[in-house]
């Protein structure tokens, strides 16, 4: 088994950020720090929301993100 070039590894990457993400189903959050409510924007503007009604996918914590998501087996990276 031959590595990719760097080219092909390049173009593959230009291929990924090209194409579109549905992210319609998929709930993020942003937390504030200091009250510990949740937001729909990151930038904690409106009413925060109600965490009995919110089941979110992602949760964003100042650098920290969380998140209920683990990879499986045949999404790690293993070694050649």
């Amino acid at each position: 088994m031959t590595r990719p070039s760097k080219r092909e590894i390049e173009r593959a990457i230009e291929d990924l950020s090209a194409e579109s993400i549905d992210d319609d189903d998929v709930t993020v959050v942003s937390e504030d720090a200091e009250t510990g409510e949740w937001y729909a924007e990151p930038d904690l503007s409106g009413e925060p929301l109600d965490k009995g009604e919110v089941d979110p996918d992602i949760i964003c914590r100042d650098h920290v993100v969380e998140t209920p998501w683990e990879p499986s087996e045949d999404t790690e990276a293993s070694p050649p």
